[in-house]
């Protein structure tokens, strides 16, 4: 048995040790710290308030460790309809947007009369997200890969379209239009944090391609 690195919750765990199977335990190390936090203001009696999609693998795990008094939540409509805690813990699936799980501690601080709060989101998103917003400077229009579902590649998505350029969100180069590079001086290319960069390379000679069938030269930007 391979856990993913998401991880999974402990009772998931606790199936695998009881059946004497064999497991190769490739849980982020990151996340293992969200869920010893999580652990941790749950046995502390702190309502756990997480900021994260439902129904991610991560989430999931998350949720095994958090209790039987949690709340999840993902956009603002959620998190302003909280009632007020007497104690509220606050963590984040790994992969969220860094000035959503401010916004969200930032909310909870005036309902709750006491507050603990860890904050999980990966630095390698934080990162990524930075570059996005500089690839946009560069570029007339950029790719962006990962999966549909992934928080962290929307939010690539979302930056760049905030910054006015023309985003596309892939998650193969069949997906490339010849439209979306035509007449484009410079096509930036980014990938959401699982995404593989073998992907990332096909999507950018798909690019490439489509830029010379065009009769022009290709120039493809990436962030450092």
């Amino acid at each position: 048995v391979v856990i993913r690195a998401h991880g999974v919750p402990p009772a998931v765990r606790a199936e695998i040790e009881q059946r004497g199977l064999e497991c190769i335990d490739a849980t982020c190390s990151l996340v293992l710290r969200a869920q010893r936090f999580t652990k941790q203001l749950a046995d502390e009696g702190y309502r756990v308030v997480i900021l994260g999609t439902p129904d991610h693998p991560e989430v999931v795990g998350l949720k095994g460790y958090a209790g039987d008094d949690f709340v999840i939540v993902e956009t603002k409509e959620e998190w302003e309809r909280l009632s007020r805690m007497k104690k509220a813990g606050v963590v984040s699936q790994s992969t969220q947007p860094p000035w959503a799980f401010t916004a969200l501690v930032a909310h909870v601080a005036t309902i709750a009369q006491e507050m603990k709060v860890f904050n999980t989101v990966c630095p390698v998103t934080v990162k990524r997200q930075h570059a996005a917003s500089e690839l946009a400077e560069q570029v007339d229009t950029i790719l962006v890969v990962g999966g549909k579902n992934s928080a962290n590649t929307r939010e690539l998505v979302n930056l760049a379209r905030m910054q006015g350029r023309h985003a596309y969100h892939i998650e193969s180069a069949d997906e490339v239009l010849p439209e979306w590079i035509a007449g484009q001086d410079t096509v930036g290319l980014i990938g959401g944090c699982s995404t593989p960069m073998e992907t990332l390379l096909q999507v950018k000679a798909r690019a490439e391609a489509l830029a010379t069938a065009e009769g022009r030269e290709a120039r493809a930007a990436a962030p450092a």
